[in-house]
């Protein structure tokens, strides 16, 4: 059985959150004070590959906003890390491993526009998009 909420708090750093997220609404509370910097920082880092953590960070938040920010980051930019993180558990839970997941988020893919699916999920519209490509691989339906 894949935990959502649990999944969450792992890629984002349970050490890096300072509330306890239990549920949904745990999870809105947290967007709408704002997910601390370093929450963002830790999953910038899982998508960085070979490139600086800040190359991932700047596509999720403009660099000017970021360094303003001391540390806690804005609603919007929130609910982006929560979505992309969102779909790092739920790729672990199809594709097997946080690894897999990563792998296939940081591939350009073809039936997005050959942009990467975390790059893609900054919209939620893409979000949507990358969240269906994923269940189509669990479902044996060619993605």
């Amino acid at each position: 059985m894949h935990n959502e909420i649990q999944g969450i708090v792992a890629i984002l750093g349970e050490e890096n959150i300072h509330h306890k997220l239990v549920n949904e609404r745990d999870l809105e509370e947290l967007t709408r004070e704002g997910l601390p910097k370093k929450a963002l920082q830790a999953l910038a880092a899982d998508l960085a590959e070979d490139k600086p953590v800040s190359h991932v960070i700047y596509k999720i938040v403009p660099e000017a906003t970021y360094k303003r920010r001391s540390k806690l980051m804005s609603q919007e930019v929130s609910e982006k890390a929560i979505r992309i993180a969102r779909l790092i558990s739920l790729g672990s839970y199809i594709l097997g491993s946080k690894k897999n997941a990563i792998a296939f988020l940081t591939r350009k893919h073809k039936l997005l526009d050959n942009r990467k699916p975390y790059e893609a999920a900054l919209s939620e519209v893409g979000a949507r998009r990358v969240e269906d490509l994923l269940w189509k691989i669990f479902y044996g339906i060619s993605a």
